[in-house]
């Protein structure tokens, strides 16, 4: 049984899964050890707004919001059967948080860090500097 990892990935809004064009706006990331999420995520949409014309921006916004608010519900519950230990990160998402293709909002695949030797707070700060770019995204709590 792995205790001390960390898994994550991104939130992407994809415009057309015809084309397979997607831009990153979030990143979730779950801490095993302490069976805590963080979802850091674009406040603005601007990196989308330079791309796209016509975009469902309140839409974007509400189902980040949604998500948002599920996890830190979840967060605040720690229910010990919500641990992801008996799940699969996919399969949880999929069942608690958001449905696959059920919006223009998907996650990407994981990535998991074993053996996490680090502090969670330097963890997410490296996994957000590798995946944002600063200067375009606003990230909130």
């Amino acid at each position: 049984m792995k205790i001390n990892f960390c898994t994550y990935c991104i939130l992407k809004y994809t415009h057309s899964p015809y084309l397979d064009e997607s831009i990153n706006i979030g990143v979730l990331i779950y801490f095993a050890k302490s069976k805590r999420f963080i979802f850091k995520y674009s406040n603005n949409l601007s990196r989308i707004k330079l791309i796209y014309n016509n975009i469902p921006e309140k839409t974007i916004k509400e189902y980040i919001h949604q998500i948002d608010s599920r996890l830190k519900n979840i967060n605040s519950i720690q229910k010990p059967d919500i641990s992801l230990e008996n799940y699969d990160l996919k399969d949880f998402l999929s069942k608690y948080i958001l449905s696959p293709d059920s919006t223009v909002l998907q996650f990407s695949n994981f990535k998991t860090i074993e053996n996490v030797k680090f502090e969670e707070d330097f963890v997410e700060k490296t996994i957000l500097k590798q995946l944002f770019i600063d200067d375009n995204i606003h990230l909130i709590t």
